[in-house]
């Protein structure tokens, strides 16, 4: 019976191994790899298990620094110190004007033909004083014809000895310090007995 079973076992496929065989194989595989995993179990604690290499480059990662793709803002400009405002000057009058030694007269020839002619005094409190155009016209600036019927004045104007020479030297004048009132911007110019533009001790 044992060498038919054999027989029939053979023809169902010659080239098919014994169930003892397969067994066999089958334990020789197992064996193998258990070795094999025992193989890479250890290559695993020598490197510390493989977390080392895993945090080598975890660390590699998170340590690299991302490039700035944001523009840079240029560095705010230090404020310069604004300047102390000056003390704001007042328009001078013009007597101030006539004296030439503040404000828009400072080392005018105007002023020095003030001056020059004798025009421009001081009063008791150090502040520079013109007369009046009446003064100015019995003061002797003018020079008198020997007829007695005209005025000429240091600039070489001329006048009728008269009230009505005295209105045209009083326009003349007015018209000259209105000229010189536009040219300065000074609207104190235009009239007389006006406030001074400084403070005198």
């Amino acid at each position: 019976m044992r060498s038919g079973n054999k027989t029939a076992f053979k023809e169902m496929g010659s080239n098919e191994a014994s169930p003892l065989e397969i067994g066999k194989w089958t334990g020789m595989m197992a064996n193998k790899q258990k070795f094999i995993g025992d193989e890479i179990q250890d290559r695993r604690k020598a490197k510390g298990d493989g977390k080392k290499d895993d945090d080598e480059d975890k660390k590699t990662k998170t340590t690299d620094p991302k490039p700035d793709t944001k523009p840079k803002d240029d560095p705010k400009p230090k404020d310069d110190p604004k300047p102390k405002d000056e003390p704001k000057q007042e328009k001078i009058n013009r007597a101030e004007y006539a004296f030439g030694d503040v404000g828009d007269s400072k080392g005018s020839e105007s002023a020095e033909s003030f001056h020059k002619h004798g025009f421009i005094s001081e009063d008791d409190k150090g502040r520079p004083t013109i007369k009046k155009y009446k003064d100015a016209w019995d003061d002797g600036r003018f020079t008198i014809s020997e007829d007695k019927k005209t005025r000429t004045d240091v600039y070489g104007n001329t006048y009728a000895n008269t009230d009505e020479g005295y209105q045209a030297f009083e326009d003349a004048s007015e018209e000259w310090w209105s000229g010189e009132a536009d040219k300065t911007d000074n609207e104190k110019l235009r009239k007389t007995n006006q406030s001074y533009g400084r403070k005198y001790d």
